[in-house]
């Protein structure tokens, strides 16, 4: 086989179902994952999955495909990833640029991105 054949059989059932969604549905399963991630990396109560990290953060990964490059999914994927409350505010932060930025609210997208840069400066900090 070819590598494009290849990549055809590689396809999920999850990217054929992204492949079809609209952005605000994407944004909501981006959300939803989002949480997942925060759960597995938490470390609550002496809970901390790597296996289900890494297949949540694949999944983001899959989803990110069918997303535009300026919802900054990386950066996403890295603060929900943090230990810290901070890390659970900047991910939250992180999720709500994205909607102001499908919703083209730019009013609101600075004043999320001026936070997201207070934050990611004093994250060492908090």
């Amino acid at each position: 086989m070819n590598d494009d054949n290849n990549k055809k059989y590689k396809r999920t059932i999850s990217d054929v179902l992204y492949e079809f969604m609209g952005e605000p549905d994407k944004l909501k399963e981006l959300s939803k994952l989002v949480g997942k991630l925060r759960f597995a990396s938490e470390g609550w109560e002496g809970f901390y999955d790597r296996s289900m990290i890494e297949e949540v953060e694949s999944e983001i990964l899959s989803l990110s495909l069918y997303l535009p490059d300026k919802y900054k999914i990386q950066a996403v994927i890295q603060s929900a990833k943090l230990w810290s409350d901070s890390g659970s505010v900047l991910t939250q932060l992180y999720l709500e640029r994205c909607y102001k930025l499908y919703e083209e609210d730019y009013i609101e997208l600075q004043k999320i991105e001026d936070k997201i840069k207070w934050f990611e400066s004093h994250h060492d900090q908090l």
